[in-house]
């Protein structure tokens, strides 16, 4: 591809590349459009320079010619170029194992395709939000460098033109926040809700999954469970957070519920602006800082949430928080509140603790996150033992768990870790409760937000009218809400109060 990162852990430097595959100049635009936007995602910035890159190489490819027919058949160039696009990404380059503009591209998908598309006019309608005098292609002019590029651009949001158009007929105009649809409106993509994870399996996820192996008979729990995992996936199912939100939990972010002992309250902060408070060894005063200032000057990092890149990097999603910036984990169960109090106390002494002392004996810097690596090194010669948990080892680990219980770690299938997520917000629903409450408990912001949560599938909306139509049929009571389990329950709360004893021995 044309387009490259050429600094993936700091603000992109983004290269077009000559004929000859050596570096060019930054292209400005694309440099500030991703620096405007710097809080959001990698997966952001991927999409829009992979989107924007695809698009300089059909027009280094297949511009010239299609200036040409569109002077000869007196058609607009800009719209053909666009709309030939994205034919070229449905139906790729290559036919008869032929192709003469050189890219072979393969076909992909609508949704991929969508994607991308969306992401380039999002760039285009910014460069023409802010500049409103595109240059003009004519003749055999194709966009040789970056300017015209940009004016290519700026020109398709300037009348609209929409290059998600069907394969057949001319360009049509739509609204700017419409441009993406048309794709997935073809197929009717995103009607089926995501599944979640079978409430029936997360014992055997749990306890099986989650076992380490060559440990199954160690008496130590410590050493026979990965125990971060399993608190982990209790914080995602029971509490409904999303995976990256426990890897923002600091060790003072859990405390003993004073009204229920033995059972934990878990505070999910903001990563940047909730408050600690802090001791200051030089005055004895406590002094009040935010969360980025304290990890700035106490521990000589960045909050997890501004670094893009890497194995330190952890989305953050913006829930919704009080003044404080904070918010209180809600869980559906009591027991799995237990069982969590209960391994928090175990893992900070028998597990956590040790790491981090390994990892100040071996002269690195600590840390206050909760979740940490249990690993020695990497192949890069890198030490992890004792590092912030990252999601990509999280993702790792809870995949391979779900392939020990028998299950395919797809998110089709509801396995995956925000399939976890998925059943905190499925068993909000089967619980009736109102969307108010489903809204807190789940930390969104808007009502709408926990419909893909709560959307019964198929196969469930079908078993609740069968049984609605059996009870009218029979004279029977109105169907009620599906308890939880009554074994899990029992399962969790005998689990917590075990464990104290299975410390090391």
């Amino acid at each position: 591809m044309s387009m490259v990162i050429c600094r993936p852990y700091g603000p992109p430097v983004v290269l077009f590349l000559s004929s000859n595959g050596a570096p060019g100049e930054p292209y400005g635009p694309l440099v500030e459009y991703l620096e405007f936007h710097g809080t959001l995602s990698p997966t952001f910035q991927d999409v829009v320079v992979r989107g924007l890159g695809l698009l300089w190489d059909f027009c280094q490819a297949r511009g010239s010619t299609i200036v040409t027919e569109s002077l000869r058949d007196n058609a607009l160039f800009r719209p053909t170029l666009l709309k030939r696009f994205t034919q070229a990404l449905l139906a790729g380059t290559v036919e008869d194992d032929e192709d003469p503009s050189g890219l072979f591209w393969p076909a992909i998908s609508y949704r991929r395709a969508k994607e991308l598309v969306r992401a380039i006019e999002k760039f285009a309608a910014w460069c023409a939000a802010r500049r409103r005098d595109p240059g003009t292609l004519e003749g055999d002019d194709v966009p040789p460098d970056a300017a015209n590029f940009t004016d290519l651009l700026i020109a398709s949001r300037l009348c609209q033109t929409s290059m998600l158009e069907h394969l057949g007929g001319g360009p049509r105009r739509v609204r700017s926040d419409a441009a993406s649809k048309a794709i997935a409106d073809q197929r009717g993509y995103g009607v089926e809700p995501v599944n979640h994870f079978p409430a029936i399996r997360m014992i055997d996820l749990l306890w099986t999954g989650y076992a380490r192996r060559g440990h199954e008979e160690d008496p130590d729990f410590f050493r026979r469970f990965c125990v971060r995992d399993i608190m982990m996936a209790l914080l995602c199912a029971f509490g409904g957070l999303r995976r990256s939100e426990p890897l923002h939990l600091w060790v003072q972010d859990v405390v003993e519920d004073p009204e229920a002992p033995g059972h934990a309250i878990v505070v999910l902060n903001h990563p940047t602006e909730a408050m600690i408070k802090y001791p200051d060894r030089l005055t004895g005063k406590t002094l009040r800082m935010s969360r980025a200032n304290a990890l700035k000057r106490i521990y000589g990092l960045s909050p997890r949430s501004d670094v893009k890149r890497g194995r330190y990097a952890s989305g953050w999603k913006s829930p919704e928080l009080d003044a404080r910036y904070q918010a209180r984990v809600l869980w559906t169960l009591p027991a799995a509140s237990a069982l969590f109090w209960a391994l928090y106390c175990g893992y900070r002494r028998y597990v956590r603790e040790p790491l981090m002392s390994d990892r100040r004996a071996l002269g690195l810097p600590n840390h206050p996150f909760l979740f940490v690596a249990e690993g020695e090194a990497r192949r890069d010669g890198k030490i992890t033992r004792g590092a912030p948990y990252s999601r990509q080892a999280y993702d790792r680990n809870h995949n391979a768990a779900v392939r020990r219980i028998g299950l395919d770690p797809k998110k089709d299938l509801g396995t995956t870790t925000h399939g976890l997520r998925h059943l905190f917000g499925q068993t909000l629903a089967d619980l009736k409760l109102p969307p108010q409450v489903i809204k807190k408990a789940m930390r969104h912001r808007s009502y709408l937000s926990q419909v893909v949560y709560t959307a019964p599938t198929y196969a469930k909306a079908n078993a609740d009218l069968n049984r609605a139509i059996g009870n009218c049929v029979a004279g029977g009571p109105a169907p009620t809400a599906e308890q939880p389990d009554e074994s899990t329950t029992a399962a969790l709360f005998r689990l917590s109060e075990s464990i104290t004893s299975w410390g090391p021995r």
